[in-house]
């Protein structure tokens, strides 16, 4: 029993640190790469998109350029078009008020549209440097109740983890 409960928990961990393969929890680790910037504040990154803030309400992930990017979850795309320093982004909303944002797409690179119904796991994206970005990479938000919250512990709490 003991030897079946170790096997199924580094199944499990293997499939939870693979980009786009669902946990056992239904959400999935949004793109590849190691983290490049964490949640919290920070220096402004300045662009040709213009200037982000001085706090990072996202983790960062290193993907480089045109890698594929994963809903973190099923639900209904709320937004995919250009918004500002966020450069071309992709918001979903999962329901129980709990949204997941996706920035920096590149140009060409957004797969689904408003209203369109998206499987965890499924590719949604392709990651770039539109907006205040100064390098390709995955720009993660996830949203409770309507503000951002440290996408790291929430996305640990359903098995996903980011290196």
């Amino acid at each position: 029993m003991r030897q079946e409960e170790e096997r199924k928990r580094r199944e499990e961990a293997l499939r939870a640190g693979t980009p786009g393969t669902p946990a056992s929890s239904g959400w999935a680790k949004p793109a590849a790469g190691r983290i490049t910037g964490d949640f919290g504040p920070r220096s402004p990154i300045c662009s040709g998109g213009g200037c982000s803030g001085s706090f990072h309400y996202a983790v960062d992930l290193g993907t480089g350029c045109s890698s594929p990017i994963y809903a973190a979850n099923s639900g209904v795309v709320t937004f995919s078009g250009y918004s500002g320093t966020y450069g071309n982004f992709i918001k979903i909303d999962h329901g129980g008020g709990i949204s997941t944002g996706y920035a920096h797409i590149r140009d060409g690179g957004r797969f689904v549209g408003v209203g369109e119904w998206v499987e965890a796991g499924q590719n949604i994206a392709s990651s770039g440097t539109t907006g205040a970005s100064d390098g390709c990479h995955l720009h993660f938000e996830v949203y409770s109740g309507g503000s951002r919250i440290d996408p790291q512990p929430f996305m640990a709490d359903r098995g996903i983890y980011f290196g």
